[in-house]
């Protein structure tokens, strides 16, 4: 964990412990919490499903599996171990399956990401997910199982990337209230657009990679990516995936200045 992470969380815990007065303005449904410190229980965890997936086959799910990417209220109900019941039909069969979950988000939000997943019924046509007697059909999109094109002009003509434009969450129809899930997520739901990317291209790509735009990655021991990549992993069966550490570079009159993070 980075020293500027640590000190972030424990500034954040310190707030929550000297807190005493809560400011919180009602609108009709919303909530506004401006210090996004309140603890405030309500009787329903909203959660807005940022995408779901049908895999017909998959390495790492099997047959037939379907997988679903969503922000939750965890301060209301704890999301720890929670399923979901998954209702899946195609043209002649209807069945259901639990979907067991799994925190991709961090605790310190009231919104957290998590993402579900069951194996269902061939050839699916319709997807529900119900949960403590609400149930909600659920639009998905075939994974993919080859590359994308590029968007960009700058890379388009080499190849290198593509660009998916990311949701802003909001409910609609809401007859209860709710938390802003746009202002009381970490980072954005950068977890959920990193979750959302995992689980859409899994079955075509051999590796993905989550960093930071202004980041670069060097290759330790190996000239390309890929034959590092393999390397790291012959050695280490059973694994599937990998964390570079982080160091800060700075030029200093024609120095490289190295300072570790």
């Amino acid at each position: 964990m980075h020293p500027h992470w640590i000190f972030f969380k424990k500034t954040l815990h310190f707030g929550f412990l000297t807190s005493k007065i809560c400011f919180l303005l009602f609108y009709k449904y919303i909530i506004v919490d401006p210090r996004a410190d309140s603890k405030l229980k309500l009787e329903v965890s909203q959660a807005f499903i940022t995408s779901a997936y049908y895999y017909p086959t998959s390495k790492s799910l099997g047959s037939n599996a379907v997988a679903f990417n969503m922000a939750i209220d965890q301060i209301s109900h704890s999301m720890e171990n929670h399923t979901f019941t998954v209702i899946s039909t195609n043209l002649t069969t209807s069945i259901s399956s639990i979907a067991t979950s799994q925190e991709e988000g961090f605790e310190l939000c009231r919104y957290t990401t998590i993402m579900g997943r069951t194996n269902t019924v061939e050839n699916l046509k319709t997807l529900e997910i119900e949960s403590n007697g609400v149930t909600v059909r659920i639009p998905f999109k075939m994974a993919r199982y080859t590359a994308p094109k590029p968007l960009m002009q700058e890379y388009e003509r080499q190849g290198y990337l593509t660009l998916d434009y990311w949701l802003r969450m909001k409910f609609s129809n809401i007859e209860s209230q709710y938390f802003d899930p746009n202002a009381n997520i970490m980072w954005r739901n950068q977890a959920g657009a990193q979750t959302d990317c995992l689980l859409q291209y899994k079955e075509a790509a051999e590796y993905i990679e989550f960093f930071d735009m202004d980041d670069v990655l060097f290759s330790k021991n190996y000239p390309t990516y890929l034959e590092e990549f393999n390397a790291v992993l012959a050695t280490n069966p059973g694994t599937n995936y990998m964390a570079y550490g982080r160091r800060e570079y700075e030029y200093v009159k024609g120095t490289i200045v190295i300072f570790p993070l």
